[in-house]
């Protein structure tokens, strides 16, 4: 079938397990793996046509491992310290740049 799209159906059946039990093991959270592992499909789905179904598992490891690990940086990069906003303000005051 390569060439002329992916079994996304297919391989969410055979293969969802699969990319959920990954998502839950890097991200430690089962909503967070749930909309994760939806992601995984959703990219499929938008790709389908440009992608090879030759080695499906590996594809969609790949995939999710990469969503979690973006999805992980991206929560890092708004995780919040109580008293940001009085550093924020006080470097705001003596010209000092924020991130």
């Amino acid at each position: 079938m390569a060439g002329s799209g992916i079994d996304v159906e297919g391989l969410y059946e055979r293969y969802g397990p699969m990319v959920l039990r990954r998502c839950r093991r890097l991200l430690r959270d089962e909503q967070e793996a749930l909309d994760v592992a939806q992601d995984v499909f959703v990219r499929l789905l938008e790709r389908q046509d440009r992608l090879s179904d030759r080695h499906p598992s590996s594809l969609l490891f790949r995939i999710a491992t990469n969503l979690c690990l973006n999805r992980i940086r991206d929560s890092r990069k708004h995780l919040r310290v109580p008293g940001d906003e009085i550093l924020e303000t006080l470097a705001r005051r003596r010209g000092v740049a924020t991130a």
